[in-house]
């Protein structure tokens, strides 16, 4: 956009250095799309007359949308107005996302509302069966994901004019503005879809940028960022009209939540990791190994280098002369021995 807040339509941006990843050009309202590789660093390049032409450093995450912050296009280099910051204080924005659902079981003493999430739970037994169906306001289209945001605080800084809010999630950007008062807050809802409309299943991260702009010194905006993480759809197992069968479960993979029929909501990602060492007590093994098959807690290894996994969840190790299995049970035994004239010749 331009200085004066006017979006660009006809800009066009390209990638430096890499004319073969295409270009595109920006939208009436100023917004453009581009697809590329995650996990990398890229150079964008934006240019259209008369306005100077830029370049900026982007580094984009894996497997996800990424939001630029808004390029303004200037005619002139000394359009940018020049103030001391050091006089002016920063935001400080607090974050209140509504809590992940991660479990909602039903209660007779309590009744069907669940406060915490502010949901209603009911359950119906199945005759003839140990099942019960299960139904969960949470799980339905209307439920919508909810973030507090607080702008500003009891006391707001002298001169402060207008507080900036953007909030950026799965491609979508929401921009607003408020005159400065005290204890300014503003609640964010997500209708759990992207910029094109679909639905996001899972967690997403919502990033917002909350910007003080002050009265001495206009079109200059001080800016703070957060994140907070927001619960999207959640897959539904059964189908059966809303409701499900409480031992009818659905995984997420990608974004590591079980989703279970009765409601309940296992966050896998969110969980902090952990090591473990399931081979190995700090011993080294002979180069025979007469002993190396069994259990593979306690076994001894001599050199380890390397390592991989099956997909039922074996491990494979690559110790100094064999190759060897640890079940997902438990156990290990060796699938490859190599002489010690190949090791030698190899590692020559």
């Amino acid at each position: 956009m331009t200085s004066d807040g006017t979006p660009l339509v006809g800009v066009n941006i390209s990638f430096v250095n890499n004319p073969l990843f295409g270009y595109t050009i920006s939208r009436q309202d100023g917004s453009f799309d581009l697809v590329t590789n995650g996990g990398i660093s890229i150079i964008l390049r934006f240019e259209r007359a008369p306005f100077i032409t830029q370049e900026h450093i982007l580094w984009l995450p894996w497997d996800r949308f990424f939001v630029m912050e808004t390029i303004i296009m200037r005619h002139e280099e000394n359009e940018i107005p020049s103030c001391d910051l050091s006089n002016f204080a920063r935001p400080n924005p607090v974050l209140s996302p509504s809590p992940l659902t991660s479990f909602a079981s039903s209660c007779a003493e309590k009744g069907p509302i669940v406060p915490e999430i502010q949901a209603l739970q009911e359950e119906i037994a199945i005759s003839g069966c140990k099942m019960r169906l299960s139904y969960l306001s949470s799980r339905t289209p209307g439920y919508k994901s909810v973030l507090r945001i607080s702008l500003t605080h009891p006391t707001i800084p002298f001169n402060l004019m207008k507080v900036h809010l953007m909030v950026a999630v799965e491609g979508r950007l929401f921009r607003k503005w408020f005159a400065a008062a005290p204890d300014l807050s503003y609640y964010f809802i997500w209708d759990k879809t992207d910029v094109y409309n679909q639905k996001v299943f899972g967690l997403s991260e919502a990033f917002v940028s909350v910007g003080y702009e002050y009265e001495s010194c206009p079109d200059l905006i001080l800016w703070e960022k957060r994140t907070a993480v927001l619960q999207g759809y959640e897959i539904d197992a059964s189908k059966l009209g809303g409701w499900s069968l409480d031992k009818h479960h659905a995984l997420n993979i990608q974004s590591g939540i079980l989703h279970k029929g009765n409601g309940e909501n296992q966050f896998v990602s969110q969980q902090p990791p952990v090591i473990g060492s399931v081979m190995g007590n700090g011993r080294r093994r002979s180069i025979s190994c007469p002993s190396c098959n069994g259990l593979a807690d306690g076994n001894k290894l001599l050199a380890p280098v390397a390592l991989t996994c099956g997909s039922d969840g074996s491990l494979y190790v690559g110790d100094f002369n064999y190759i060897r299995r640890i079940f997902p049970s438990g156990n290990v035994t060796n699938i490859l021995e190599l002489s010690c004239g190949e090791i030698v010749k190899d590692s020559g």
